[in-house]
């Protein structure tokens, strides 16, 4: 059986997908990103080994540039 843990969106509370999730572990800290489709937002959360921890949200509509930017970090985030 596969064991999946699974991700609200911290906006609207619904399910977010198995792909828009992606979490890349480094030396000094953990990034997730992460991508609700039904609100058109994206989450960096970067969580340093002292307790410390990043947050970015990129909004869709209000910021095409920068969410295009988010998107591609996701993806090579997967790859990774």
């Amino acid at each position: 059986m596969l064991r999946v843990e699974l991700h609200q969106c911290p906006q609207c509370e619904g399910v977010i997908d198995r792909q828009h999730f992606a979490q890349v572990e480094f030396v000094d800290r953990v990034d997730e990103h992460l991508y609700c489709d039904f609100c058109g937002r994206g989450w960096e959360v970067s969580r340093y080994r002292d307790g410390d921890f990043f947050v970015l949200d990129f909004n869709e509509r209000t910021e095409p540039i920068n969410f295009g930017k988010f998107l591609q970090r996701l993806e090579d985030a997967r790859v990774a």
